[in-house]
């Protein structure tokens, strides 16, 4: 998993682009965006799952998703459920 956040998307200023891939998807349900606060709480960035796109072929795949009003890029993780309950998480996000 290589999790990075630009500050070019396409919604302009104040929005990042994520974009992350995945190795082989095998029973895995989908994905969440998340921060983790220097709290440690846990804010959900994406208001639904993003479901796995390879799920039926087991081919990783590559994925981009616009979070708005994140200046900072900071403690952007990523979330991989699966389907089993297992939540594995990647990042934190590396600023390109």
């Amino acid at each position: 998993q290589n999790v990075t956040i630009s500050f070019s998307s396409p919604l302009g200023r104040g929005s990042g682009l994520v974009t992350w891939n995945s190795g082989i998807e095998v029973d895995i349900v989908g994905f969440n965006i998340v921060e983790l606060t220097n709290k440690g709480e846990r804010i959900q960035l994406n208001p639904a799952i993003i479901r796995c796109e390879e799920c039926f072929t087991g081919i990783g795949h590559t994925y981009s998703y616009i979070i708005p009003k994140h200046k900072s890029g900071r403690n952007i993780f990523i979330e991989m459920l699966r389907v089993n309950g297992i939540v594995q998480v990647f990042g934190p996000a590396q600023r390109v």
